[in-house]
């Protein structure tokens, strides 16, 4: 009897392909950071729980790591899937085209054929408050995004400078190009204030001293288990 042997390893080597399972929604956010797809769905709460004008109605929202969308047939499905509804679809792409181009590429594809706004934004580092350099940007992307080069640079703006009021608008800016237009009555240009950028600092730190506090009690935990308590 000859056992056959099967190669485990996946087309990039690295991931498997994984079926995300997430509902379809109206809004569609990606990104490999974690404070953007927290900050949105802030965002969202705070315009739920506060007043809106007339005629002002939040779509749905589905934020997705992209770090669960290395594979090419998870990318696949998840076009298939949480895709069906979008009316609108932003991908903030930390480390630029080649990071994510199977994705990105699949995505522009299925955005043209079916008329859907696509942004596709750089993810580098947010810019310091007062310094007056231009924003990041990467041509590959906007070559392959949907939307107006104004809508790029305004998303841009929202999601580099960051914070709370720049999220808001971010999420007020989808909605209008999403059909919501009434939403757009109250959307502004990106905030470059030093209190916006450093609510975004903050949070960065934040989570980076909770990621090593974390690591700091699973260390002590593994040597308790080991030597017993003292």
């Amino acid at each position: 009897m000859h056992l056959l042997v099967r190669d485990s390893r996946t087309l990039d080597e690295q991931d498997v392909a994984e079926d995300l399972g997430l509902p379809p929604a109206e809004l569609v956010v990606l990104s490999f950071t974690e404070s953007d797809l927290l900050g949105l769905l802030h965002a969202q709460a705070r315009m739920k729980a506060g007043p809106r004008g007339e005629g002002e109605t939040l779509p749905s929202l589905q934020v997705t790591s992209l770090a669960r969308l290395r594979h090419p047939m998870s990318v696949d499905l998840y076009l298939e899937t949480t895709l069906a509804q979008a009316r609108c679809v932003v991908v903030r792409l930390l480390g630029g085209l080649d990071y994510w181009r199977y994705g990105a590429e699949e995505l522009a594809a299925w955005c043209r054929a079916h008329h859907i706004p696509l942004a596709l934004l750089p993810g580098e580092a947010r810019p310091q408050p007062g310094a007056g350099a231009p924003l990041s940007d990467d041509s590959r992307l906007a070559e392959l995004s949907t939307v107006s080069g104004e809508i790029r640079r305004r998303l841009n703006g929202f999601f580099q400078y960051g914070g709370a009021h720049n999220m808001e608008h971010a999420l007020r800016l989808m909605a209008s190009l999403a059909g919501q237009h009434a939403m757009m009555a109250h959307s502004r240009n990106p905030c470059r204030c030093g209190e916006c950028i450093a609510q975004s600092q903050h949070a960065q730190i934040l989570k980076q001293k909770m990621q090593q506090h974390s690591v700091r009690i699973l260390f002590l935990c593994q040597q308790t288990a080991r030597c017993g308590p003292h």
